[in-house]
């Protein structure tokens, strides 16, 4: 009994630590976000597409559509299968807030949650490396105040992204753990979906760190223990990709199986292949955050790399070991996304099935920011075991890069190209105008088409006792009772989509040159009418049906409704 109340009390004092720690993370983090919070919201990339997003979900989340794949807003009121194809966790956690606090102030405690995430994450890295206290503060420190951090979302406006690079360091803290052999197959699956729906081409860019950290796990071992470290990496494969697949298979399925119906192919506009930044400007760049949108700081950090050339250099004058599993994962890891951002890697992005969507090589400075900032940490931890009396001027070197980037960090936001409004984010939020993209939009459409009620009726009229025709908002079913003394016609205006099913129990069910729904009911007895978004499994079930059928038959042209 008293094992079991020790074990108790080991826990909860685990868990308390934990929720100071993330407690101190989350304070930091509003710090260091001041200018979210200040006259309103610093004008970027993405402009007010953040609060779109948030919104967006609170009004499925308030429809009780827990798991949307359409929404009816964006193409002047045609809607969008943008929360099935588009990165999803930032604008769900934001959604779920926004149920309490308003799509505004959710959206800036998203961002905040986003960054004490992030930073806590960077030290529980630190930690698997065994690092001191300070070291993990300092790591955490470190990679908030990353120059490519504050570009994300004070000049981007990329939160998704953001998002995404919240999660790596938890990811990397896994596979410094895989590195070592251990037993983190589950964990990795788990963190690989998080990461996933937080941005899929980030994920498909992490896959092969798993690679490298499984190669160091085997060769790790000496030869008589090489078997057994291969049994473990194929095992911890294998729940990997259990795992994964589970919580990511459905959304990459129903992805592949609607894409062609839309014009994706406008995201080739931006290919990865043709658009290397100036490979300097990742170690040194003099572009000064908060004073101009374009061009935008693409540093890794150079207090990080300070560190990491020093301690280098101080570990080699002193002979320190350093061939460890994690720092050696570290390395590999950080020269192949260096590599990736050279042009000599093109090939990669013109080869790869999918890489070229990355869209801008860049992007790996999500990797390479967390990535430096532990092979600091790890230099850090070698120095101070073989030498403990160098371990005050580490603590200092460390303490003096820290400051240093936070004081740069809170400096750039003062933003001086211009905000938005508090009044005018609430009013965008309202009307909710800036979801709309041209990849969601139909193939054969080139523009949305003017705005139309959700629903029209021509000749016809609801059955007395119904409730009036829905205005536009988030919907997971529709059902109209209709009296139809004459010929009548229904115009549902949401594009033709496999997401959404419209059926009537007579009539016929079309769609018109504007890609939107049209329902032809002749006179006669009532008419029950159903708008419907699909769940996920349907669609997918549905869509491999229709698949299956076509290739059933004798070859013929596919026709082409849209």
């Amino acid at each position: 009994m008293s094992v079991r109340v020790r074990r108790y009390d080991l826990v909860l004092s685990t868990l308390a630590r934990a929720a100071v720690v993330l407690l101190a993370y989350v304070l930091f983090a509003r710090l260091l976000s001041w200018s979210a919070f200040e006259s309103g919201w610093p004008s970027n990339h993405e402009r007010l597409a953040p609060f779109d997003r948030v919104e967006m979900y609170r009004r499925a989340f308030a429809a009780h559509d827990w798991l949307p794949l359409w929404t009816p807003y964006p193409a002047n009121g045609h809607g969008s299968a943008m929360p099935l194809i588009y990165h999803r966790l930032f604008s769900m956690v934001g959604g779920v807030l926004a149920l309490k606090l308003g799509a505004l102030r959710a959206t800036l405690y998203t961002l905040v949650l986003a960054l004490a995430l992030g930073g806590y994450g960077m030290h529980h890295a630190a930690a698997t490396l065994g690092a001191p206290r300070t070291m993990r503060v300092a790591a955490g420190v470190l990679f908030v105040t990353a120059p490519y951090v504050l570009t994300d979302w004070l000049v981007r406006g990329a939160v998704a992204e953001l998002s995404a690079m919240m999660v790596v360091p938890w990811l990397l803290a896994a596979l410094v753990r895989f590195s070592r052999g251990e037993a983190v197959g589950v964990r990795l699956g788990l963190l690989g979906a998080l990461l996933f729906h937080a941005h899929s081409m980030i994920c498909l860019f992490a896959l092969p760190m798993l690679v490298i950290a499984g190669l160091v796990a085997i060769a790790g071992p000496g030869p008589l223990r090489r078997t057994a470290a291969l049994l473990r990496v194929a095992l911890a494969a294998l729940q990997f990709g259990g795992i994964f697949l589970a919580l990511t298979g459905p959304f990459l399925l129903g992805i592949m199986l609607v894409r062609s119906r839309f014009r994706f192919e406008v995201l080739d506009t931006y290919h990865a292949g043709h658009a290397f930044s100036v490979m300097s400007r990742h170690f040194l760049d003099n572009t000064e955050p908060g004073v101009t949108l374009n061009p935008f700081s693409v540093e890794i950090g150079v207090a990080t790399l300070v560190l990491c050339f020093a301690f280098g250099f101080a570990a080699l004058a002193t002979r320190t070991r350093l061939a460890s599993p994690p720092l050696v994962f570290l390395g590999l890891s950080c020269a192949l996304y260096l590599w990736l951002l050279h042009p000599a890697s093109a090939v990669v992005y013109f080869r790869i099935p999918g890489a070229a969507l990355l869209q801008f090589p860049w992007r790996l400075l999500v990797f390479l920011a967390p990535i430096c900032v532990l092979i600091a940490c790890a230099l850090a931890q070698a120095l101070a075991r073989s030498r403990p009396r160098s371990f005050p001027a580490i603590a200092a070197a460390l303490a003096l890069a820290s400051l240093y980037q936070v004081l740069a960090t809170l400096d750039a936001e003062k933003v001086t190209y211009g905000r938005d409004e508090y009044a005018a984010v609430e009013k965008d939020i309202k009307e909710l105008t800036i979801l709309d993209y041209d990849e969601y939009l139909p193939r054969s459409m080139r523009a949305a088409p003017p705005a139309a009620p959700l629903v029209a009726l021509t000749g016809c009229q609801l059955a007395r006792g119904s409730a009036p025709l829905p205005l536009t908002e988030h919907f997971r079913r529709l059902e109209l009772t209709l009296d139809v003394p004459a010929d009548c016609r229904v115009d549902v205006s949401q594009f033709c989509s496999p997401i959404l099913e419209v059926t009537s129990s007579r009539g016929t069910v079309t769609c018109t040159p504007s890609v939107t729904y049209r329902v032809d009911i002749p006179k006669g007895e009532p008419v029950v009418l159903v708008v419907k978004e699909r769940s996920l499994w349907s669609l997918i079930r549905d869509e491999l049906r229709r698949r299956r059928a076509y290739f059933a038959e004798a070859p013929r042209a596919i026709p082409r409704r849209w």
